[in-house]
């Protein structure tokens, strides 16, 4: 054909009208042209190659773009959610094997978001690392990220995994769907402008650190179903004042509350059996805590700076208190202790210059006191 169309000129504006030629064409009709000799049809093809290779027409990319919202506002209304090929744009994923979607990342440029419920026909049920500042991605969603307010989650959602919201300083607002059971390592930390947060029911376990320099929170509530409150959970929340622990609790990890200086009350339910160290450290606002009666051993630095504690009893059926429990504990007048207590360390009252400790006649806390010249207030309550 492209002899043809050489010798013929009406041909060649036909196929060049038309969109018959690719760029590839070009040159072998240039080089058909220069095997004839016919130098008109030389000019003819080089014309038609440059409108080819020219600027678009503004026009006609206005009205494709058009065709193409009208695509897709046709799909949304149909479906409820974009078409895949635009989701893709917005997000990166992947598929679980049982068919549902965890959403990994956001790649988008909105500072208020929605998370899709589905993806073509597979429920979203995981978000992991998704606007996280602490996972892979480029500087410009790292900036997204950063300016992101309001997030809008799934209602099938099930799982807020690892480092899905970490560092966001700008997120104020986003509510739990009802369905969620887990809330991953370090989710939310850093989400210092978050100033409300609401667990539903269903959640049975938190990561570590997950709500951890969430500065805005001033209060919170653990819900029933959680057994262990984990390492720094809460630490650096430190306008945190109103904490509100289930009553089927039983382990607290190292620093949970650690630095959280707006709190003051704090009841911990029977339950609770085991305390890692420095759960309530550098809390300088804390005058008053209720141990549990299940627990059997104060851990390193439990309290240590605690600047405003004056009184504090420890339960009957703790054995042993740790090294810095009441380290700089500088408002503190009085520790009372049951005869149960038979191991105190050398350090545990370091730098109180004001504290009794108040006991059993013949108790291992009274043999304490009498060493390290701490002033004794012996109690009715004779030693086991």
């Amino acid at each position: 054909l492209f002899p043809m169309a050489v010798r013929e000129p009406e041909l060649l504006r036909f196929m060049a009208a038309e969109g018959m030629l690719t760029a590839k064409d070009y040159p072998l009709l240039l080089a058909e042209a220069e095997a004839q000799q016919n130098t008109a049809a030389k000019a003819a093809i080089l014309e038609y190659q440059n409108r080819a290779g020219g600027p678009p027409d503004p026009f006609e990319e206005m009205e494709e773009a058009y065709k193409k919202a009208e695509r897709v506002a046709a799909y949304i209304e149909k479906n409820g959610t974009l078409p895949v090929s635009e989701l893709k744009k917005i997000w990166s994923y992947r598929k679980n094997p049982d068919g549902t979607i965890t959403v990994t990342s956001y790649k988008g440029e909105e500072s208020e978001v929605t998370v899709p419920d589905v993806i073509g026909k597979s429920p979203v049920t995981t978000i992991e690392g998704t606007f996280g500042l602490y996972t892979a991605a480029s500087e410009k969603y790292m900036a997204v990220r950063r300016a992101v307010r309001r997030v809008t989650l799934p209602k099938g959602l099930k799982r807020i995994g690892a480092y899905s919201f970490s560092g966001c300083g700008q997120l104020q607002s986003i509510q739990i769907p009802e369905g969620v059971t887990e809330i991953g390592e370090r989710a939310f930390q850093g989400c210092k402008s978050l100033r409300r947060l609401v667990l539903p029911a269903p959640v049975r376990k938190i990561g570590g650190h997950a709500f951890a320099g969430c500065a805005g929170l001033t209060a919170f509530a653990v819900p029933e179903g959680v057994g262990v409150l984990p390492d720094y959970a809460f630490n650096e929340c430190r306008k945190l004042s109103d904490i509100t622990l289930p009553a089927g609790l039983t382990e607290i990890g190292m620093g949970a509350f650690d630095k959280c200086a707006a709190l003051r009350n704090v009841v911990l339910p029977d339950a609770v059996a085991v305390m890692g160290s420095g759960v309530f450290r550098e809390c300088a606002a804390l005058i008053r805590v209720v141990l549990p009666a299940s627990l059997r051993l104060l851990s390193y630095s439990t309290f240590a700076s605690c600047s405003a504690l004056r009184w504090i009893t420890v339960p009957q059926g703790v054995t042993e208190i740790s090294s810095f429990v009441f380290y700089n504990c500088r408002s503190l007048e009085r520790v009372t202790l049951p005869g149960s207590v038979t191991d105190i360390a050398d350090k545990a009252f370091e730098h109180n210059t004001r504290a009794a400790i108040q006991a059993p006649l013949g108790s291992a806390a009274e043999a304490y006191a009498r060493k390290y010249r701490i002033k004794f207030e012996p109690m009715e309550e004779t030693a086991p």
